[in-house]
């Protein structure tokens, strides 16, 4: 997917537990950044669309983009192939939450989750 050339930055750590031999959990706190690029795409408004909208102009700087936690389970069916789900909770920077857009569609605190099945390969998994 595209839209933006901008960057994002994101760091974490984790707590990591085996409370089973097939199973591993991972916790802890994220935190983010963004270029100015990526701002204005998502959560800015230009003059030519504050005029035509009447929505007002928001051009957001780089930084900050917001903090939260972040979870993976993950199960090991054999050595090769596993179940991983995801969680995450992100609250948006003050920046984000005062543009135009996240206050007419979008909410500060953003929660994603996944699931998925993988399969290993290369070297080590043989």
């Amino acid at each position: 997917m595209g839209g933006h050339h901008g960057q994002i930055a994101e760091f974490g750590a984790d707590a990591i537990l085996h409370p089973l031999d097939r199973l591993t959990l991972s916790l802890g706190p994220r935190v983010s950044f963004a270029s100015a690029d990526y701002m204005r795409t998502y959560y800015g408004v230009s003059s030519a669309t504050s005029l035509a909208t009447g929505v007002p102009a928001h051009d957001p700087s780089g930084g900050y983009r917001g903090a939260g936690l972040g979870g993976t389970a993950v199960w090991d069916i054999d050595k090769r192939w596993f179940v991983k789900g995801e969680a995450s909770w992100t609250r948006l920077s003050d920046a984000i939450a005062s543009s135009p857009v996240m206050k007419a569609e979008g909410a500060r605190d953003q929660i994603s989750v996944g699931l998925g099945v993988g399969w290993r390969f290369g070297v080590d998994a043989w």
